[in-house]
């Protein structure tokens, strides 16, 4: 990483999917701070970092609680950002992205996850 190009949000692209969709493996997707209303998908090999250092803030990170990638709310089908092979996401606040369920929690907690779908996740055969 770092031997790209830097793809600056909000001053090349309004909305972080769309530097994402310009970049390619080795680049940069530095995102100033501010609240996107977006649901993102990393590429492969795609640092997208917020722009700051690594000030504390109240609960971590203060560039990562003053950038937020807002999912909408509830409705979607899609998680607020998809991994990909090799991506890097540092310094975000991901909100607003599903329902938090304690008795769901605790059903999938208890289950130890046997029985969650695991489409997208890696085969253990």
């Amino acid at each position: 990483m770092g031997h790209g190009k830097e793809i600056r949000v909000p001053a090349d692209h309004a909305k972080i999917s769309d530097a994402i969709a310009e970049s390619k493996a080795g680049d940069t997707v530095l995102v100033s701070e501010g609240t996107y209303r977006e649901r993102i998908q990393l590429k492969p090999g795609v640092a997208v970092r917020s722009e700051g250092n690594d000030q504390k803030g109240k609960l971590g990170l203060k560039r990562a609680e003053r950038t937020v990638i807002d999912g909408g709310g509830k409705a979607g089908d899609k998680p607020g950002v998809t991994m990909a092979e090799g991506a890097i996401l540092d310094g975000f606040t991901v909100t607003n992205v599903g329902e938090y369920s304690e008795d769901t929690w605790q059903k999938h907690w208890d289950e130890k996850g046997e029985n969650q779908a695991h489409e997208q996740g890696p085969s253990h055969s």
